[in-house]
């Protein structure tokens, strides 16, 4: 794995996801909501109502509001149930 490739935190990792084509340079621990929303096709609303009920782990740094890398391989890979019915 080069610098940009991130594994899940998971029992018997056997995927991992290259981010470099998205990061560019320098890998990233955390990311916006609108590159979160970009990396996991997602939208900009759905991530933030996510992160208010919970479901999505963020960060407060100063007055900016942030999403651990590591917090969107977790909800993709673990997911979340549909509200619909």
């Amino acid at each position: 794995m080069n610098d940009h490739t991130v594994s899940p935190n998971i029992p018997n990792n056997s995927w991992s996801i290259d981010l470099s084509h998205l990061l560019g340079s320098a890998p990233a621990v955390a990311v916006d909501f609108k590159k979160a929303a970009e990396l996991t096709s997602l939208s900009v609303n759905t991530l933030r109502r996510l992160a208010s009920t919970g479901t999505l782990r963020t960060t407060l740094v100063g007055r900016r509001r942030i999403v651990p890398v590591q917090a969107l391989i977790d909800l993709v890979a673990k997911g979340v149930p549909s509200e619909r019915r």
